[in-house]
């Protein structure tokens, strides 16, 4: 089939954030949220399918008025906007959370754990600055912002809490490696790179291919009416099971090799320009 015969079917936009609906500075453009508007009233939902924690997307939902549930935590969440009712949650058991970030302060490496609606983060963690700007951006829209914590010596914050991710920053070479080795020791864990330098550690059967396999399954909408857009190497496999897949400019290579389709570059607005030329336009009929 090909691209164009794919477009025709298409119901569903699952946008990756970073590198891809979000330009560099964190920001959503204008045309982004009316491209996205758009899309809606020709009959097409767009919803988001990122790494981050819900509370970390949650303004982003409010400010591109996303109706569609997101997925959160590459596949480990999937939660309803507006609500924040949890459709979907396949949390880090508590002995293997705790197993991994001993093991970071054991060794020095930089850790945080990810709930539902909070970031534990330790001492001069270099990715807390990610974190401090979501909030500047949710503040500075008079959007409540992400409530981050230090972790208390013995962790017991997370005790009774489900933590959706534990995201960890190479500080030295190999920090990421290390702790990639302790989690496939693990039978229930998995690692994955959200982006160079970094690391995530999340249950296995977490990924964005199960997470938009999933919420296309809650939507009861086919998977080849389904349209991807990312830029990352963590978005492959969501491009695996989708309908469509449209890769951004700015993508890594092996992204773009797998793409059906590219678009431009995520400071270039390329997920406004593309549902611009596909979907507000009706270059097909349905």
């Amino acid at each position: 089939m090909t691209p164009e015969e794919k477009l025709s079917r298409i119901r569903l936009v699952v946008c990756d954030m970073d590198r891809t609906i979000l330009r560099t500075d964190k920001r959503i453009s204008r045309r982004t949220v009316r491209a996205v508007h758009a899309a809606r009233e020709c009959g097409v939902e767009v919803t988001l399918c990122s790494a981050r924690v819900f509370s970390m997307m949650e303004y982003y939902t409010h400010a591109l008025d996303i109706r569609a549930p997101a997925v959160s935590c590459n596949g480990a969440a999937i939660v309803e906007p507006g609500t924040r009712r949890v459709l979907y949650e396949n949390p880090v058991p508590e002995a293997d959370a705790l197993e991994i970030l001993r093991f970071c302060r054991e060794n020095g490496i930089d850790h945080g754990a990810l709930g539902l609606n909070h970031w534990w983060f330790c001492e001069g963690s270099m990715r807390a600055e990610g974190f401090t700007l979501y909030n500047e951006v949710a503040g500075e829209n008079r959007y409540p912002p992400m409530p981050l914590e230090l972790f208390d010596a013995e962790f017991r914050c997370i005790r009774g809490e489900s933590i959706h991710k534990i995201p960890i920053c190479e500080r030295t070479p190999g920090d990421c490696a290390r702790v990639a080795g302790l989690a496939a020791s693990r039978p229930g864990l998995i690692a994955f790179a959200p982006e160079p330098g970094y690391l995530d550690v999340v249950t296995a059967g977490n990924d964005k291919g199960a997470g938009v396999t999933r919420l296309a399954r809650l939507l009861d909408i086919p998977l080849e009416q389904v349209c991807v857009m990312g830029d990352f190497d963590n978005d492959l496999p969501m491009f695996a099971v989708a309908g469509l897949s449209v890769a951004m400019e700015n993508g890594t290579q092996r992204v773009k090799s797998a793409a059906d389709l590219c678009t431009g570059t995520n400071d270039g607005d390329g997920v406004a320009e593309f549902l611009e030329q596909n979907i507000s336009r009706k270059i097909w009929s349905r």
